[in-house]
């Protein structure tokens, strides 16, 4: 088989526009999966062409990161604030944040973040500060257009993570910080 990057690359970039214009389509639970026969279209394409090397839900849930508004889209400073996952960190779980450009790049010397290096709030929820400078709390810097990406590795249960990573987008959406 021969490799030809203008079609791979376009491809990547519908499936990449879809599933942020859409991101019911990209449910990772179903596009990461242990044996062939539980393949879902367009899901698994998303996945393999997205972000291939991806685990099963049982070890990883990946939830995709989208501003709320235009100001946020355009890299204005803008922050969410969202509940600890229920992972089990008593075996080295963790929840991470990568922050990209529009066509799935880094593109940033201050990229991510995850659970053993960011500071809490006093409830134990997270706040993360996207181009709000650097005495923002857990300040990331995005490109305009950036996108994101919450990686939960070792989760306490599937259906308590795909009802978070669901959950996520309306209850801690990425807006602008006024």
């Amino acid at each position: 088989v021969k490799y030809e990057p203008n079609s791979f690359n376009a491809l990547r970039a519908d499936l990449l526009a879809r599933s942020v214009k859409n991101p019911e389509i990209a449910q990772p639970e179903l596009g990461f999966v242990t044996d062939v026969w539980d393949i879902t279209f367009p899901a698994y394409q998303i996945a393999d062409v997205l972000g291939w090397g991806g685990l099963p839900t049982s070890a990883a849930h990946y939830i995709s990161l989208q501003p709320s508004d235009d100001a946020a889209a355009q890299g204005g400073c803008s922050s969410m604030t969202f509940a600890k996952p229920d992972l089990q960190y008593d075996r080295n779980g963790y929840w991470s944040v990568t922050v990209y450009n529009r066509e799935g790049w880094v593109k940033t010397k201050n990229f991510k973040t995850n659970s053993l290096t960011a500071k809490p709030n006093s409830d134990g929820s997270y706040t993360i500060h996207f181009n709000c400078g650097d005495d923002a709390l857990n300040n990331l810097e995005v490109v305009p257009g950036w996108n994101g990406l919450m990686r939960n590795y070792l989760p306490s249960s599937i259906d308590g993570i795909v009802a978070y990573g669901k959950a996520l987008a309306t209850e801690s959406p990425i807006k602008t910080v006024k």
